[in-house]
């Protein structure tokens, strides 16, 4: 479905390779095995780092020996907090706030400066979680490393820990930092608490539901290679990434660090863990009047990211025309884990809480759950709509992209589905979730943009993809813009020796930026192709045009297109202006945010006997704006999806709420989507354009994780509706629904469990 709402983005006729399912140019490399990941690049020479953790969610640290350590065979040092400090080595520069002019701002109780707690490479006075790194030894290899670790003494003095956001709250609570007495770290207010009280008091009916979501540069040169799916986790610095960087110039060699599976769930900065307590107020006429919320943000021991936090404020009221609404947001230190943006920052967790809190009221009010939501979602003629907590969505085709979902899932089939099921034993259940999500990120790019003498376009640009596909669809855009094969194209990333500037991907904000820097080259691009045309023909640049790719002087018959101008240049004598050919560095700033959204379908069926959940049917319809290539957007819808159903009934960081024991330390112990339970996914894209970018894109990569958890909670309660089960904590395992069919059977008996 395309509706170019705008103008000002061109119309797709206009595109030879933009829109076109192309196959991927990164998948030859990458399914063949010529992949080159980090752990593939070995270093003559190179040392092992091998790192000591806490085995204690919070503790003093009253001495480290690390003399036996030492002098173990193949062990060329080891390294502590005090090491660390003897050198000046400072915390790491961790930059939580938002960032860009529209995010939602946060800040300390009454207006201050938030204190992020200062993560040390090396601690030397307190550890504030399980797998916090104290010591490194850096050895010939990994087993000496790991033989050496074992004999460095630790003198611990245990103190209390607090484990969980809401007790983290309560009065007397452990403390993690002096610096933060009460633990909070955040608490802001969004949108008018005095209307939004209004509102409420006068409202016909008010339901209300808590909702748990558990988890100096010049002289440095990164290259990157093959970067696997990132989801956020590796965007943000780590203790390891300078600490090897430090111990190979303490001792003048090439180290190298790779993390087990067990350290990275120890020590990989985590998603979600948001709690919202969420009001809403309704008319007897089923329209929504206000709503209220709380937010809690766990951060861990140290703060990486208030990303979720922020991302979510600015969307706590969904699709929906809610008049009113007032939101507080805070965040709090647990001795955990940190935690960060991870796909789709905060949108999950709030349009889980916004959907089962509509189809809550749907049935207490005894509305039809897609009635109540068509009497509610904004309208296309709203757009530019500004939400009550002062967010302003771009564009979007909420209800039509609903009844597109109802029909590619088949809804009015699914009673003859459900009547099927139950002859075989079974509960078919179907959920519908809408979501909306924002995409803004860094606000700044570059692109150096050269047409080379050899008929390539190089293309350097400081995105830094991981799965993305960027090598294919950026040079899609270049293709059309410049008129030149797909193929001549070349994306270049990942060594700071040439990408000096980036903003690196994440929020979806890639394909966006890069499109816009390289619409907004072109005209440059064409001026000095004039400029270079003209001298070749003995000509002045305002007697050469450019029309359809290709450049002409008026007057003769000799045209050049960009490739063939770049080739004949270089056979002449250019002016010194024009020694570097047709060569231009773009710079951008953007701080507009998009807004996908879409609505997402599926169906579970339940085994009553085993609490077992089967994903039967999924089908959702997502707004992306312009598609650049379906076959990518298609991809990441999938593996979004599999994602957010993955959150839904299985993944969990399971931590122990007394001690703080970390009880997930692999995937034998943690649950992950497979190919054989997931079904076939119906995915469709909208492509309502946004007004904020020459080519009116969004955003493909994070949607389907977005309303993926709502949707699949709704069909499971759904399915055990006949029990007079209201809700059911995510992950919905087989444990857990078996459980909360027990539970509820025991409650009609008016028995105790």
């Amino acid at each position: 479905m395309t509706h170019p709402d705008q103008e000002a983005p061109p119309e797709n006729s206009s595109f030879c390779s933009i829109g076109k399912p192309i196959t991927r140019k990164e998948d030859e490399r990458l399914v063949t095995g010529h992949g080159l990941f980090s752990d593939d690049f070995s270093l003559e020479g190179q040392a092992c780092a091998v790192m000591l953790r806490s085995p204690h969610p919070h503790a003093r640290i009253l001495g480290i020996d690390a003399a036996q350590a030492k002098a173990m065979p193949g062990v060329f040092g080891v390294f502590t907090g005090v090491d660390c400090h003897a050198d000046g080595l400072a915390a790491i520069p961790h930059d939580p706030l938002p960032k860009t002019k529209y995010d939602m701002k946060l800040h300390a109780a009454g207006g201050g400066a938030v204190f992020i707690g200062p993560q040390m490479l090396l601690p030397t006075a307190r550890v504030r979680h399980v797998g916090e790194a104290l010591a490194m030894v850096v050895a010939e290899s990994v087993p000496q490393g790991l033989d050496a670790v074992e004999c460095i003494k630790v003198d611990y003095e245990v103190s209390p820990g607090v484990y969980h956001s809401e007790d983290a709250l309560r009065p007397g609570a452990p403390t993690l930092w002096s610096e933060a007495p009460d633990n909070v770290l955040v608490d802001t207010l969004f949108g008018d608490r005095q209307a939004t009280d209004e509102a409420f008091a006068r409202a016909d009916h008010v339901l209300a539901m808590d909702f748990h979501i558990e988890r100096a540069e010049h002289q440095i040169r990164v290259i990157v290679g093959d970067v696997g799916g990132a989801f956020g986790t590796k965007g943000w610095q780590y203790p390891e990434h300078k600490l090897v960087l430090w111990a190979a110039r303490k001792l003048g060699r090439p180290v190298k660090f790779t993390a087990t599976r067990s350290e990275a769930f120890l020590t990989d900065y985590q998603g979600r863990d948001l709690v919202s307590r969420v009001e809403l107020a309704l008319a007897n006429n089923g329209r929504f009047l206000a709503m209220r919320a709380t937010n809690i943000s766990n951060v861990g021991g140290y703060c990486v990211s208030l990303s979720p936090l922020s991302k979510g404020a600015g969307l706590i009221v969904g699709p929906y025309l809610i008049p009113h609404a007032a939101l507080r947001a805070m965040a709090v230190f647990t001795n955990t884990m940190p935690t960060n943006a991870y796909r789709s920052s905060g949108r999950p967790e709030v349009t889980f809480a916004i959907e089962r809190l509509v189809d809550t009221a749907a049935e207490q009010l005894g509305i039809d759950r897609i009635e109540l939501r068509r009497k509610n979602l904004i309208r296309p003629e709203a757009m530019p709509y500004r939400n009550a907590v002062g967010m302003t969505y771009d564009s979007g085709r909420y209800l039509e992209n609903m009844e597109r979902a109802m029909e590619i899932a088949d809804w009015k089939g699914f009673e003859q589905r459900r009547r099927a099921a139950a002859k075989d034993g079974k509960l078919l259940g179907r959920g519908l979730a809408y979501y909306v999500e924002s995409s803004i990120g860094a606000p700044n790019e570059q692109a150096r943009i050269t047409v080379q003498p050899q008929r390539r376009v190089d293309v350097i640009i400081g995105t830094q993809p991981s799965g993305q596909g960027h090598e294919t669809s950026f040079a899609q855009v270049i293709s059309d813009l410049l008129h030149v094969p797909l193929d001549s194209v070349k994306i270049i990333v990942g060594d700071t020796d040439v990408v000096q500037v980036g903003g690196g991907s994440h929020s979806g904000r890639s394909l966006r930026h890069a499109a816009t820097l390289f619409t907004k080259a072109l005209p440059e691009l064409i001026a000095q192709g004039k400029k270079v045309a003209a001298t070749i023909v003995r000509s002045t640049p305002d007697q050469i045009e450019f029309a359809d790719g290709r450049f002409s002087a008026r007057g003769t018959n000799r045209t050049f297109d960009f490739l063939e101008l770049a080739e004949e240049a270089a056979r002449h004598e250019l002016p010194q202006e024009l020694k570097g050919g047709i060569a231009v560095v773009t710079d951008h700033e953007m701080h507009d945010p998009v807004f996908p959204n879409g609505c997402a379908i599926c169906e579970v069926e339940i085994d009553p006997e085993t609490g077992g959940v089967a994903l039967t049917r999924y089908a959702s319809v997502d707004d992306v704006g312009r598609c650049i290539n379906p076959l990518i957007v298609h991809g990441q819808t999938h593996g979004a999806i599999a994602q957010g159903v993955g959150q839904a009934l299985w993944e969990h960081c399971y931590v122990d709420r007394e001690f703080g024991q970390p009880l997930v330390g692999s995937l034998m112990d943690y649950g992950v989507p497979r190919a054989d339970t997931l079904p076939p996914f119906v995915t469709e894209i909208a492509e309502i354009l946004s007004p904020t970018n020459p080519l009116g894109i969004k955003a493909g990569g994070e949607g389907g994780t977005t309303g993926a958890p709502a949707v699949v909670t709704s069909a499971i309660v759904d399915a055990l509706r006949d029990y007079g089960v209201r809700d059911i904590k995510m992950p919905a395992t087989p444990y857990n629904v078996w459980k909360t069919i027990q539970d509820s059977k025991a409650a009609r008996k008016g028995v105790k469990t």
